[in-house]
């Protein structure tokens, strides 16, 4: 299983609905992360599709933690051939530290971090360039009082900027810290985030915790310029089908910027508050409701609406080794509140799992 994404994408194309990733945005998706080890990278993948976009092309995301353990060591061998003060470079001993860590008889990596991912742009890339990828790191909660350090928000910020090659930057992590202030009881910091190869420099900040009544008082607590009343409508109008969200936001040095992400969750009977993992278990029914209201909202254009249909499903895929089943789901929808209006982006995942010899595989 040594072969590369690119060798891989003849036979992994057909995973994909047309109507999703086609033409120059598949070509765009080979050139870009074609290089990467290709079983490796299919063992949990991700998609982001911009629902408003008719145009056929998606951004590309890959977790390492948890994730394929030989995946870290393609971006340590990179690093390490790679210009000293690049991004790259920084990646690369980053995770190298992240190995060692991972090693140790107490993981301090596993201990503080539940994900970690790297995103790729994909639309409006060109075709000669290719920009680093952003890095997302997963919070786990503070074990004790103890880990008040190690837990900071602006320690968290600060190794992050450094992991991407960015010099610290104390106004960002003051921002940063004045949403995790803000955040009532029970609200918590998940998720921070960096793109290094965007125009624009900010740190994405993702929260968790929050009920739809905490709202107002949060946003307003954090600074925020935008309009809370546009964020409250868009929570009330989707809070039957969406009852779970995160808000997101990107902290620079200024401040925040006053464009609002809400990561949507759909409901699902029977089980707990929060829907981790979820896109491994929901299907299309559960989602044919919530593509039904973004295309009568129209947030979403009708050929996207057909491929978010069609994506969830299962299939077999064989090599030299055995049997595996390739998982397709649908995750999340992220709405995006700005003085622009509403924009819509729906994520879909891909993870590849082995089939044991005394299991049997089912189409």
């Amino acid at each position: 299983m040594s072969e590369s994404l690119r060798v891989l994408s003849p036979e992994s194309r057909r995973f994909i609905p047309l109507e999703l990733v086609a033409g120059l945005g598949w070509d765009g998706l080979v050139r870009r992360v074609g290089e990467l080890p290709g079983w490796p990278v299919l063992y949990r993948i991700f998609f982001e599709f911009d629902l408003g976009d008719l145009a056929p092309v998606a951004d590309f995301s890959i977790r390492l933690l948890p994730g394929h353990p030989g995946l870290p060591g393609h971006f340590v061998n990179r690093g390490k051939t790679a210009r000293q003060n690049s991004a790259a470079a920084a990646l690369g001993r980053f995770l190298s530290e992240a190995a060692v860590r991972q090693t140790a008889s107490e993981s301090a990596l596993s201990a503080r971090f539940n994900d970690i991912m790297l995103e790729y742009d994909i639309a409006g890339i060109e075709s000669h360039a290719s920009p680093d990828p952003g890095l997302f790191l997963g919070l786990r909660p503070a074990a004790s009082p103890g880990d008040s350090e190690v837990w900071s928000p602006g320690g968290v910020v600060a190794e992050l900027t450094n992991a991407v090659g960015w010099n610290d930057d104390a106004g960002e992590r003051r921002v940063v810290e004045r949403i995790v202030g803000a955040l009532p009881p029970g609200g918590r910091l998940d998720h921070v985030g960096a793109m290094p190869g965007r125009s624009f420099r900010a740190v994405r900040v993702i929260v968790n915790g929050i009920s739809l009544e905490e709202m107002p008082v949060f946003l307003e607590r954090t600074g925020w310029p935008g309009s809370i009343r546009n964020v409250m409508g868009a929570l009330f109008d989707w809070r039957d089908l969406f009852p779970y969200f995160r808000p997101c936001f990107d902290a620079t040095s200024r401040g925040l910027r006053p464009r609002l992400g809400l990561e949507m969750f759909p409901r699902r009977e029977g089980k707990g508050r929060w829907p981790a993992g979820d896109w491994l278990t929901t299907g299309a029914r559960t989602w044919l409701p919530v593509v039904e209201r973004l295309e009568a909202r129209e947030l979403c254009v009708p050929a996207k609406g057909r491929g978010l249909r069609a994506f969830p499903g299962l299939a077999q895929v064989f090599d030299g080794e055995g049997v595996y089943i390739l998982h397709r789901g649908l995750n999340h929808v992220k709405l995006a509140i700005g003085d622009d209006g509403v924009q819509a982006k729906a994520y879909a995942g891909l993870r590849l799992l082995r089939v044991g010899p005394d299991e049997k595989a089912r189409p």
